[in-house]
């Protein structure tokens, strides 16, 4: 493999990975449940202040993670229970 091909391959590596620069795997822990918290701190982070979970309502909640979901890099099988981290926290 050439350089330019590696340089190449590496690059859209890292664009598969954004945003976030980890795969969802980083949020799961030992015991195979995922770590909402640790991953509503870190994706949604990216873009905003992190707001508390009490700052909406559940349909809000359910209607912010669909929409932002994609754009922060979760994946939709852990959004479901993202969004009931966050109901469940307020």
């Amino acid at each position: 493999m050439s350089l330019r091909a590696f340089a190449c391959t590496i690059f859209l590596a890292g664009l598969i990975l954004l945003p976030g620069c980890e795969t969802m795997s980083a949020f799961i822990r030992a015991d195979g449940t995922l770590d909402c918290q640790a991953l509503y701190a870190r994706r949604c982070s990216q873009c905003h202040a992190l707001y508390a979970p009490s700052d909406y309502t559940d349909g809000e909640w359910v209607s912010k993670v669909n929409r932002y979901g994609p754009r922060a890099g979760v994946a939709p099988e852990y959004r479901p229970a993202l969004i009931a981290w966050l109901q469940g926290s307020n």
